[in-house]
């Protein structure tokens, strides 16, 4: 087997954008990985795109961001992943996390903890989940508003709970929790949830789009203000917003390891779709 790398995003579109389009939920971390290589400049590339030499339309891919040392994997079979993991690794690419389909996933893993020397370990287990139609619950109980810059503090806040909470075993710097709270107020993508009683008790945020998806993230809820239906009431109303804003479905990864918030995401209409895995890697090949 062997893989090529594309010259450049158009390129890879034009070789796999097809795949893309027909389910974009399911690669709606590729389409977040092209808009960025779309904003790159021309001679500081950052992400990478490599095909498996193939003539079907459904070719397996690969995306390598070289600043993040991160790889996301298309689904494929395990022999194919072994032979990506072999071709990154005589490329002289450095990785510290992949995300892909469970069986590939570890099986690229092993592979390369083999050729590296070093040991991987499973960092998240992750549900997707697709919604086209929202079930609305009861939305007495307060109201969606769009954060801003008066809202700063709040975010940040929220967003340290948020990683707390999902990623225990990683540390966050407080510089990377003001880019991403940077981000989603310069992008009006960040959105809290204030109750009938005025506390502001939730967030949730829109990370990426596709041309007919929306993929949201980083829902949160205060400790205090945990099993009242605030998270239902938020996603559900920021998942309405998207459709009528003339998105066909929206998505999102879920923590298997976490049945409430699956539950609360299944009580207002998303259905699961597919499994992925978060491993952590070795920092150098």
């Amino acid at each position: 087997m062997n893989w090529s790398p594309c010259p450049s995003p158009d390129a890879f579109l034009q070789r796999c954008g097809s795949a893309l389009l027909a389910n974009e939920s399911e690669h709606n971390l590729t389409w977040g990985a092209i808009a960025r290589a779309l904003d790159e400049h021309p001679d500081e590339v950052i992400t990478r795109f490599f095909v498996l030499e193939d003539q079907r339309p459904d070719v397996p891919y690969a995306v390598v961001d070289l600043e993040r040392c991160s790889l996301i994997m298309d689904t494929m079979s395990v022999a194919q992943a072994q032979s990506l993991a072999e071709f990154l690794h005589q490329q002289g690419i450095s990785l510290r996390s992949l995300k892909g389909a469970p069986e590939a996933g570890i099986a690229f893993a092993e592979t390369w903890s083999k050729l590296s020397g070093h040991p991987y370990r499973l960092q998240l287990r992750q549900a997707l989940m697709k919604l086209t139609r929202v079930v609305v619950p009861d939305l007495a109980g307060g109201v969606m508003i769009l954060a801003t810059e008066d809202h700063r503090s709040l975010l940040e806040n929220f967003l340290t709970g948020f990683a707390q909470d999902c990623f225990p075993q990683e540390s966050f710097s407080h510089e990377q929790i003001c880019a991403q709270a940077d981000r989603l107020i310069v992008n009006d993508q960040g959105y809290l949830w204030r109750n009938a009683a005025d506390d502001w008790v939730a967030m949730a945020g829109v990370v990426r789009t596709t041309p007919q998806t929306s993929c949201l993230s980083f829902v949160y809820t205060v400790p205090k203000h945990r099993r009242q239906g605030h998270a239902a009431r938020l996603v559900s109303t920021l998942s309405q917003a998207q459709l009528h804003e003339g998105k066909k479905a929206c998505s999102l990864h879920t923590d298997l390891a976490n049945p409430t918030s699956n539950a609360v995401y299944e009580r207002v209409g998303y259905e699961r779709i597919g499994t992925f895995v978060t491993l952590r890697l070795a920092t150098q090949t």
